[in-house]
């Protein structure tokens, strides 16, 4: 695991709360760290890419049922780790309202 995204995970440890999420389970994995966007990809501090399903789906004639049903798996699919995926920014920024004035 790259130092940045050690980083990012304890200060999101540290100063982030997760509404709707139980904590006890939130510290049992690493979260996922989203960095930036690159067309319809999501790519994490380690590089890896991920197809971004939710900024909308496509529409093609005579195919938008399987469309539908496999996004709707996908989606499914994801759900339970789409609470995990953090902006490097929020958990900085956060950690920087944490801090007592000097």
């Amino acid at each position: 695991m790259k130092k940045k995204t050690s980083r990012l995970i304890a200060l999101d440890r540290k100063y982030v709360w997760h509404p709707f999420t139980q904590m006890k389970e939130w510290t049992a994995t690493d979260p996922l760290i989203i960095e930036r966007a690159q067309g319809n990809y999501l790519i994490d501090t380690e590089g890896r890419r991920y197809l971004d399903m939710l900024a909308g789906k496509p529409v093609f004639r005579g195919v938008q049922a399987d469309l539908d049903r496999l996004s709707k798996e996908q989606q499914d699919a994801l759900r339970s780790i789409l609470h995990r995926i953090e902006q490097e920014q929020i958990a900085a920024i956060r950690a920087s309202l944490a801090k007592p004035p000097s």
